[in-house]
């Protein structure tokens, strides 16, 4: 049985079977868009990182490989519930806690430009 909450005041949760969607505020163009784990993003999907749960210490550490907040990637290659991502020239494998916790938008541009 599918869930469906309806999305309210900036940041509350949309949820849909077991995952949460949240809503953020599009910096850019001031529009409401929806965010969703990096680990649901389809193999060559371009998105931008808009939010980073976890522990100081996972940000801390993220932000140290350069996946911080208004981050461009790709999602290069998937096996299983792990990536690979591209950020710039850099590849970078996550495993699947790790990309369940990296919360990130759609692109429509490739990731560098």
């Amino acid at each position: 049985m599918l869930l469906q909450e309806p999305a309210g005041a900036d940041g509350e949760v949309l949820r849909v079977g077991g995952f949460a969607k949240h809503d953020a505020l599009d910096e850019d163009d001031d529009k409401r868009i929806e965010s969703f784990p990096l680990a649901m993003a389809r193999e060559g999907e371009c998105v931008r990182i808009v939010r980073l749960q976890g522990g100081h210490g996972l940000e801390m550490r993220l932000t140290q490989l350069g996946l911080n907040v208004g981050s461009k990637i790709r999602v290069s290659q998937r096996m299983g519930g792990r990536l690979i991502v591209l950020r710039d020239e850099m590849r970078l494998a996550l495993g699947a806690g790790v990309a369940q916790k990296i919360m990130v938008k759609r692109l429509q541009e490739h990731p560098d430009g």
